[in-house]
């Protein structure tokens, strides 16, 4: 309720709509797969959400970075790999989003086919701390990105779909 969400691989924009209908103050979504990037804004335009959903198109890493993706995928699971002749997208580190919106107590939702792995384990602890919550789909495994997170003060939970996929919840300790 009344918090500021981060989601990462918005796809169409199905989940950020999903967070302002349950009380997010507003949602800043990502969505680098030019196809999905098109359905995530008519989605937010059609259901009148524009003044509480930033659209990006883009994807995140653990510093700003641009990487080229075949224009051409839609759907789900596909992973930002760098494609030659592709469409450039920029790239957005989780510090950068946190200073660019003043992100104070967030909440960050992550479904980004591999990429936790690098913004969760890169990101200093500091910069974790700055969200109350995360929702994290990993795709190799969670005791990495678990570790990681009680690590930076986290109480850590997962839910496996498989040997190597599965949800990550995690919510930060109080003092």
């Amino acid at each position: 309720k009344n918090k500021t969400v981060i989601d990462v691989g918005t796809n169409i924009g199905d989940s950020a709509i999903h967070f302002i209908h349950h009380g997010a103050k507003r949602v800043i979504g990502l969505e680098p797969f030019p196809i999905n990037y098109t359905f995530f804004k008519l989605n937010v335009k059609r259901n009148n959400l524009a003044e509480k959903i930033e659209i990006i198109q883009g994807g995140c890493s653990s510093k700003s970075s641009s990487i080229y993706v075949n224009p051409n995928l839609s759907g789900l699971s596909y992973k930002m790999e760098n494609t030659n002749g592709g469409q450039k997208i920029n790239q957005f580190s989780i510090e950068e989003l946190i200073k660019k919106y003043n992100i104070i107590d967030g909440v960050i939702k992550m479904n980004c086919e591999g990429c936790e792995y690098d913004v969760i384990i890169n990101t200093p602890n500091e910069i974790l701390n700055f969200f109350s919550h995360m929702i994290i789909q990993y795709h190799g495994g969670h005791q990495t990105l678990m570790k990681k997170l009680e690590d930076s003060g986290f109480i850590v939970t997962f839910e496996s779909y498989s040997e190597f996929k599965g949800q990550i919840f995690a919510e930060k300790k109080m003092d």
